[in-house]
C-alpha cells in the first residue's frame, strides 16, 4: 500500500513494541522512546527536501536489539540525538532517494549513539534499490545532492558512537562545484569501538 498524507508526530510517543509509520511526507517534533524490544520504521514516499525531518529525540532504553530505519524518497534529516542505551543496542537505518531519483540526500546533524548496534547511512541507486548489509535491509547507492534538497549528499554535523557496531556512510555526489559527498564544518569523531568503518 502507498500512503501520501502527510504526517506530523506533534506529541511524545512511548510504546514498547514496534512502530511503523508512512506517509507522503513525516515530521516528527516531540519524543520517541521505545522501551521494548520492536523496530522502529519510517517511509515517507514524497521526494520533498524534508522527506523526513526528525526534531525531537529518538530514545532506546529498553528491549533487545532492535532496528531503526528512516527511509525518505527525497531528503531525511536528524536534528536531534538519536540515543540507545538497551541491552544490545539498536541498528540505525538513515535512507535517502530510495525512490533512485537521486535527489534529497541527507543531513546528520545530531550525535547518534547505537549502543552496539550497527549505523548505515545512504541512498538507493536504483528505484527502491537494496542489499542486505550485516543483516539489515539498506538501500544500494549513495545520498545524492540535487538542487532544490541539499546540496551536500551527505551532512555530518554529528559526532557516532557504536561501541562495536559497524558503521557505513555511502555518499554520491554532491549538487555542484564547492558542495561535497561527504561535508560538514569542525571536528567530528565516528567511534566504533572493534566496529569496522567504511566510508564511500
Amino acid at each position: 500500500d502507498v500512503y501520501t498524507a502527510n504526517v506530523t508526530i506533534g506529541r511524545s510517543l512511548n510504546f514498547t513494541g514496534d512502530l511503523n509509520i508512512y506517509g507522503g511526507t513525516i515530521d516528527v517534533t516531540s519524543n520517541i522512546t521505545s522501551s521494548g524490544t520492536g523496530d522502529i520504521f519510517m517511509q515517507a514516499v514524497t521526494a520533498a527536501n524534508s522527506s523526513i525531518d526528525i526534531q525531537g529525540n529518538i530514545l532506546k532504553n529498553g528491549g533487545e536489539n532492535s532496528t531503526l530505519t528512516l527511509k525518505g524518497a527525497g531528503r531525511v534529516q536528524v536534528r536531534n540525538p538519536i540515543t540507545a542505551t538497551n541491552s544490545g543496542g539498536m541498528n540505525v537505518v538513515l535512507w535517502s532517494d530510495y525512490d533512485g531519483g537521486d535527489q534529497g540526500g541527507l543531513s546528520i546533524n545530531s550525535n547518534i549513539s547505537t549502543g552496539g548496534g550497527h549505523f548505515w547511512a545512504g541512498g538507493s541507486d536504483t528505484v527502491a534499490g537494496s542489499l542486505t548489509w550485516n543483516g539489515l535491509t539498506v538501500g544500494n547507492g549513495g545520498s545524492v545532492g540535487n538542487s532544490g534538497y541539499n546540496h551536500n549528499a551527505m551532512d555530518l554535523y554529528g559526532n557516532i558512537a557504536t561501541s562495536g557496531g559497524h558503521v557505513m556512510l555511502w555518499a554520491g555526489n554532491g549538487y555542484s562545484a564547492g558542495t561535497y559527498g561527504i561535508g560538514g564544518s569542525g571536528t567530528r569523531a565516528i567511534n566504533s569501538g572493534a566496529g569496522d568503518i567504511t566510508l564511500i
